[in-house]
């Protein structure tokens, strides 16, 4: 194997969002969790006093590639956001952990477990801030990142999504 080819990291292309005041694009990709040493020794941890470029290559073309101008599909307001699924879309046991905490963040009824009483939030925050700041303390991130890259974040945070199931009697698969 060359070394280039040892360099190489295969993801799948999952999300894209403009930065606010920046005239940039953040692009999200996904590997399994498994493989989180062998990216950290491939690509070293994130360090956002330095930018280290790297490439980013189609490996195959495929029907679904949608076209640039057409909006994302958005989840109408009425709808949970945990079990909310789109045709074609993830399961949700199946997106990264932040993913999955974010989701958890916007469902009402995961906002009224996690802060009990405490659901009108506080005058500068929605539930939805509210929630990801309270799971983010008792989680012991930073960012809801965090959860992708950190086994011992990531494992808490599994067991915090088991309790709610537990304690509710309702699966983050499930809608409503």
């Amino acid at each position: 194997m060359s070394d280039k080819a040892a360099m190489i990291v295969k993801a799948a292309f999952s999300h894209w969002l403009p930065v606010k005041g920046r005239a940039v694009l953040q692009l999200q990709f996904e590997v399994p969790l498994e493989a989180t040493a062998e990216i950290l020794m491939k690509l070293g941890p994130p360090d956002p006093s330095k930018e280290r470029w790297v490439a980013i290559a189609l490996l195959e073309q495929s029907d679904t590639v949608a076209s640039a101008s057409a909006p994302p599909a958005r989840r109408p307001a009425h709808a949970p956001a945990v079990g909310f699924e789109r045709p074609g879309k993830r399961p949700f046991h199946t997106l990264p952990a932040s993913q999955q905490a974010a989701l958890l963040c916007r469902d009402a009824g995961f906002q009224e477990w996690l802060l009990g009483d405490e659901t009108d939030g506080t005058p500068n925050l929605s539930n939805e801030e509210w929630a990801a700041l309270v799971m983010r303390g008792r989680l012991g991130i930073k960012s809801r990142a965090d959860l992708n890259i950190d086994p011992d974040a990531a494992a808490r945070f599994r067991s915090l999504l088991a309790e709610f199931e537990r304690e509710t009697g309702r699966t983050a698969e499930m809608r409503g």
